[in-house]
């Protein structure tokens, strides 16, 4: 199927100041402190998810809510870090709504300042309006894109929704499943791409696949279950 895609308003083109790190390949779901002070002596940057407990307004490392059980903060995790300010940091914010996204930035920006990580740190979710709220605070963010594939779109009409949500947040990045290239870096080649290579174990393919991803000129970050990064 052909694709054309075509720029003709400034608010098309990039506005992030994000600086990358020379690694593209980012270590996957970092959520204990033990795999974290592992990875972080291989990966320039880890991504980690976070859910946020309003009952006692802090955000608990764990993929789901029930995992705050664990009572791992994100204070700790970062504490847990040999020299944090020398990595980058992929926050998958789980439960960010627009009512609690004030409370949410205001953690996440006190942490990152403390460990003087702030322009290091991106923050994800799909919510483009509770996005914006953290953006207007300071944060970079990167918005989660729907995937074609699952959610049964045509393209034309998920391209269209895709740029009316980047009209309107300005990510510093996009986000999807690696299944989705090329079609997003085609369809938004003004944008900064991430995807993730998850779950996917370290083998001759799954390899390739990842160094086809992080040739891309678009695609500035892709996470990986593998234990080390791979030359690309």
């Amino acid at each position: 199927m052909g694709m054309f895609f075509s720029c003709r308003h400034q608010k098309c083109l990039k506005e992030s100041s994000f600086e990358y790190p020379d690694g593209k390949i980012w270590a996957h779901q970092v959520n204990d402190t033990l795999t974290a002070q592992k990875k972080s002596a291989y990966f320039d940057g880890m991504e980690l998810d976070l859910n946020f407990s309003s009952y006692q307004n802090r955000l608990f490392v764990g993929h789901e809510l029930y995992d705050s059980v664990n009572m791992l903060t994100f204070e700790a995790w970062m504490a847990a870090i040999p020299h944090p300010q020398e990595h980058w940091y992929w926050i998958d914010m789980k439960n960010l709504t627009v009512s609690n996204a004030d409370s949410i930035a205001d953690i996440i920006l006190k942490v990152s300042e403390e460990y003087g990580i702030k322009h290091r740190l991106m923050v994800e979710n799909k919510n483009e309006e509770a996005l914006k709220k953290l953006k207007e605070k300071g944060l970079y963010v990167i918005l989660w894109v729907d995937n074609i594939f699952y959610s049964y779109r045509s393209e034309s009409k998920w391209r269209k929704l895709t740029r009316r949500q980047i009209n309107y947040l300005h990510p510093d990045a996009l986000s999807c499943e690696y299944s989705m290239f090329p079609l997003l870096t085609q369809s938004f080649p003004d944008q900064n791409i991430h995807f993730w290579h998850t779950p996917a174990p370290y083998n001759d393919t799954n390899v390739a696949q990842t160094q086809i991803l992080c040739r891309d000129t678009s695609v500035k970050v892709v996470l990986v279950d593998y234990d080390y990064p791979v030359e690309y």
